[in-house]
């Protein structure tokens, strides 16, 4: 398990170059985003990785731009939702942290988000008992 520091950071070595782009996704990623690397690399994160705070509501702060002022976080909110390529709405937890180079300077961010929906189902399950 990894320690998450929520020490300041110096701040990004070359903000603008690295700023949330997609540089690296793996196949889980891509099923729940609906993107092919292929297709994402080089695209900002926003324009792959739909995120809102939950059904009718606005999208959710950058988890990128939160990584930059926390340094790492646990979630984003509660009812955070993926919405896929394919329009597919997906309850997920983010957790997100900073890579830093030798100088403590962040030279990009790791996102790592996976599926909860067994785990809101149990929820709603155990609020009906």
């Amino acid at each position: 398990m990894a320690h998450c520091s929520n020490k300041k950071h110096r701040g990004w070595s070359d903000r603008n170059r690295y700023k949330g782009l997609i540089k690296i996704m793996n196949p889980l990623a891509e099923a729940l985003t609906g993107w092919k690397f292929e297709e994402a690399s080089g695209k900002t994160l926003p324009a792959i990785f739909n995120i809102t705070g939950g059904k009718n509501k606005p999208p959710v702060n950058d988890p990128v731009e939160k990584v930059i002022r926390e340094g790492c976080f646990y979630g984003l909110s509660d009812q955070t939702i993926l919405i896929s390529k394919d329009n597919i709405e997906i309850p997920i937890d983010i957790i997100g942290t900073p890579i830093l180079d030798e100088k403590n300077e962040i030279m990009g961010v790791v996102l790592v988000f996976y599926d909860i929906i067994e785990r809101k189902l149990l929820e709603e399950k155990l609020k009906k008992a």
